[in-house]
């Protein structure tokens, strides 16, 4: 498979997307959904590594509306970066976005319409890869076999930005996350086939892989996560 820089248009795969109808259906107004939720904060904490890594080809996995696209390109002017959704019109969203906020970028941009884990990335090519509230959409045997094919991009030393919800250790904030979390997979379920039924936790699969997380900063009492994984090379991995 080339490098993922040479391309610069829609790729397709070769199966039909999971989740791509629903989303497609609420790509033009997914920006205002979140902010009429969570404001800003959401935002926030895909942000909060973005000033901590440094990368050459950059692997995006379920974008959505580019709202991380954009910044991260400024921030690594020189990087190569990859996007996959499942969704052609969230990839769409995100291109307008950044031809908006940096067309400059462009050209430096690949844009995969595909889905995990049927796509298979090319392997050991990129130095960061970037899960933002994505691999909450898996769970069980589907999440391990995402979070594999994923893993088989990175390269050896590679970071893993992982942004998520998760369950608080406190009693009040955590009835108050299984209410959302109850009401945010039912809305998703009815209206993008979402596969998971309940938040699985990605950590176990990640380890597999030869990643170690490295920095943890949360928000609303542990709600919400952004960690920062990198991989450790070992003699024994193939």
């Amino acid at each position: 498979m080339p490098a993922p820089h040479r391309h610069r248009g829609l790729s397709p795969s070769g199966n039909r997307p999971l989740l791509s109808h629903g989303f497609d259906r609420l790509a033009p107004f997914y920006g205002l959904l979140e902010r009429c939720v969570a404001c800003g904060l959401l935002q926030r904490v895909r942000l909060e590594w973005i000033d901590s890594v440094q990368a050459a080809n950059v692997l995006l996995v379920g974008e959505g509306h580019g709202r991380f696209l954009a910044p991260l390109s400024n921030v690594l002017p020189q990087a190569q970066i990859t996007c996959v959704d499942a969704s052609r019109g969230m990839l769409a969203v995100a291109r307008r976005r950044l031809e908006k906020l940096n067309p400059s970028a462009i050209d430096r941009v690949e844009w995969i319409h595909a889905s995990l884990p049927d796509w298979q990335p090319p392997p050991s090519t990129f130095d960061l890869v970037v899960t933002n509230f994505f691999l909450d959409c898996f769970d069980g045997e589907l999440l391990e076999r995402v979070v594999g094919r994923i893993a088989v991009g990175s390269t050896a030393t590679g970071q893993w930005i992982l942004t998520d919800f998760a369950m608080p250790s406190l009693a009040l904030p955590r009835l108050a996350a299984r209410a959302s979390l109850w009401t945010m997979y039912r809305f998703f379920r009815a209206t993008t086939q979402l596969p998971a039924r309940s938040l699985d936790y990605p950590a176990p699969h990640l380890q597999a892989h030869g990643f170690r997380n490295t920095q943890t900063r949360v928000r609303l009492w542990g709600f919400l996560t952004s960690q920062l994984w990198r991989r450790v090379p070992s003699p024994y991995r193939g």
